[in-house]
């Protein structure tokens, strides 16, 4: 039994409406190349779902109808639903590191005001700054089902995604180093007694961190080197040792590790934050993911299969 929307089915969608988007511009508007582009970004999101499981792309009922047709288990009995966007997105960015579901949301949500909103432009932001975003994370998920640019919009073209590829990186290496400059320029303006009161208050009830995610760890700040929260909830390994089944041991127990991918960083001293991976992952401050360490009790509810919401 075959399901009614399969990976081969998204991917050639998907790639007929990249080279859409790519046509020369006396063909195309570039509101209609952006909106071929943001149409076939959600494709290739949920060809990459689709590639791993089809079950991936539906739309979760409480009957499961949409999940069993996926599945081939049933068919003809209900119309397959995908799910919507922002869910397809989310899924994407927890299993495709590190696909952004931000950037996603932000191409598509322009996309659904140009199509059903009074907007006449699909983007505010101007072309030379949207396609670099578009094409990361595209990139992303062409690596995710084990093919490249050429693939998608061909050899002769590649060229073309490959320098939005490299501003898009330089891009996010000027964000972080302005994040930075700015996070040590105020640090100096507060300790020098350079702050206005409504300013020197606000920064003051700033430093009064608070925890967001589920894990952390401390890690030097790039901006003032002080101490430094580094946050994430996605776990994407596990371990538990046990130690003293020697009796030279001076430790008898377990230990239990798990391995956590960084979504957010923050520093209760020069007030520095990075709040997404991408931002992250262009400084030093870890690799791709950090350890803590947890009750090994912990584990011993861990879910085998990751829970999805619609929303």
């Amino acid at each position: 039994m075959t399901t009614p929307y399969g990976y081969d089915q998204f991917w050639v969608k998907a790639k007929l409406f990249t080279n859409r988007a790519m046509d020369p511009s006396d063909d195309r508007t570039e509101d209609e190349k952006q909106l071929w582009a943001a149409l076939a970004l959600e494709l290739l999101a949920k060809a990459a779902l689709c590639k791993v499981s089809p079950t991936l792309v539906a739309e979760p009922t409480e009957d499961g109808a949409h999940v069993l047709t996926a599945a081939g288990l049933i068919e003809g009995e209900t119309h397959f639903t995908t799910a919507r966007a922002s869910t397809i997105f989310k899924r994407c960015e927890r299993a495709f590191r590190p696909f952004s579901a931000f950037e996603a949301l932000k191409i598509s949500g322009g996309r659904n005001e140009y199509l059903h909103g009074a907007a006449l432009g699909i983007t505010r932001i101007p072309a030379h700054a949207w396609w670099p975003q578009f094409w990361a994370q595209t990139d992303i998920l062409l690596a995710a089902q084990g093919t490249d640019l050429s693939m998608l919009v061909g050899t002769d073209r590649t060229d073309e995604v490959e320098k939005h590829l490299a501003q898009n990186k330089q891009n996010i290496q000027n964000q972080v180093t302005a994040r930075i400059s700015a996070a040590k320029q105020s640090l100096l303006r507060f300790r020098e007694g350079r702050m206005t009161g409504p300013e020197q208050a606000k920064w003051t009830t700033a430093s009064q961190w608070m925890p967001i995610m589920a894990y952390r760890t401390i890690t030097n700040c790039p901006a003032c080197e002080n101490a430094g929260w580094l946050e994430g909830d996605e776990v994407v390994d596990r371990r538990v040792t046990e130690y003293g089944a020697d009796e030279r041991d001076h430790f008898v127990g377990t230990i239990a590790e798990v391995d956590v991918a960084p979504d957010y960083f923050s520093c209760p001293t020069c007030h520095l934050v990075l709040e997404r991976a991408e931002l992250i992952a262009a400084t030093d401050l870890t690799d791709d993911a950090f350890t803590v360490e947890v009750d090994p009790e912990d584990l011993d509810d861990w879910p085998d299969e990751a829970e999805y919401g619609n929303d």
